[in-house]
């Protein structure tokens, strides 16, 4: 099966298993469903608000707000934005459009079907940034140990002691 297929058995899954209170949603979902051309322009992730173009439907009856489209730096609350957009995208073929939903399985079902994708859009977080520092520096430090230890095996092989002695003390001073 295809990434395509799944998608639209996704949408249908949603459908069915997570039927939106808001008529429109209900609409617009239905829409997707029905366009599978349109589909390869969806894509299922998370933190949506990144994206340029990202749909983020609530299932939050508290919020007053079902579905927040996130165009650029605008804010819209309106389905028909997002939905005419949409197909207008599809037409011009421009860009993905992330969407993202707040039922509580719907991460977990999208990556059992294989079509949640990383936003590429999301920020990098400091403690990523740090974990990759961290591991650049321990990678680093091993290469380093190892060029030393070759030089000293070199300097064994050719008996010349007093460089022997100067990698040792280049390679203590490399373990501070």
């Amino acid at each position: 099966m295809n990434e395509l297929q799944e998608k639209h058995q996704f949408l249908n899954w949603i459908i069915f298993n997570h039927p939106h209170p808001n008529r429109e949603i209900m609409i617009f979902l239905a829409y997707l469903q029905m366009k599978h051309d349109e589909l390869q322009w969806l894509e299922f992730s998370h933190d949506v608000i990144y994206a340029p173009r990202g749909i983020k439907i609530s299932y939050q009856t508290s919020l007053n707000q079902p579905l927040i489209y996130y165009k650029g730096h605008y804010i819209y609350h309106r389905i028909d934005q997002a939905f005419h957009d949409f197909r207008l995208n599809s037409l011009k073929k421009e860009q993905s459009f992330y969407f993202e939903f707040d039922f509580p399985d719907f991460e977990v079902e999208a990556m059992r079907r294989g079509i949640l994708k990383d936003n590429p859009f999301t920020p990098v977080t400091l403690k990523v940034i740090d974990q990759v520092n961290y591991e650049l520096d321990h990678l680093s430090r091993k290469v380093y140990k190892k060029l030393i230890m070759e030089k000293i095996d070199s300097a064994l092989e050719n008996h010349n002691f007093d460089l022997i002695n100067q990698w040792i003390d280049q390679y203590r001073s490399g373990l501070e």
